[in-house]
């Protein structure tokens, strides 16, 4: 995997959700995310290999999909700064953190945010 940012397995459970070594493996297999084993309990893949997938929640729906802070920008049509002051004051979806440095948040949640200003 080179000298590219290593994710580990504490991080890949935190943002999947999953509970268990074996249902984090599957889940990455069913994302074609390319990961070594590093240790019987441990599992590393890059940030490269995780941006470079389609990124879901367990069990989420489509309406679900984890959008990244561009689309975010694009969708809102507010800033990177705009978007973190207002997640800050709590008047905007919280980011789930991807890895050590990316995030994304729940399409649902950012499509319902805009309904909610766009009903005032």
């Amino acid at each position: 995997m080179g000298a590219e940012r290593l994710i580990d397995t504490e991080c890949l459970l935190q943002w999947t959700g999953y509970a268990t070594l074996d249902e984090l493996e599957r889940f990455l297999k069913r994302q074609n995310i390319r990961y070594a084993k590093t240790g019987k309990d441990r599992l590393v893949t890059t940030q490269a290999a995780i941006d470079a997938c389609f990124l879901q929640l367990p069990g989420a729906t489509e309406d679900d999909e984890l959008i990244r802070t561009a689309e975010v920008e694009k969708i809102t049509s507010m800033t990177r700064m705009s978007i973190y002051r207002q997640e800050k004051a709590g008047k905007f979806p919280k980011r789930i953190q991807l890895g050590p440095r990316s995030v994304g948040w729940k399409r649902s949640e950012v499509i319902a945010w805009l309904e909610q200003r766009r009903l005032g």
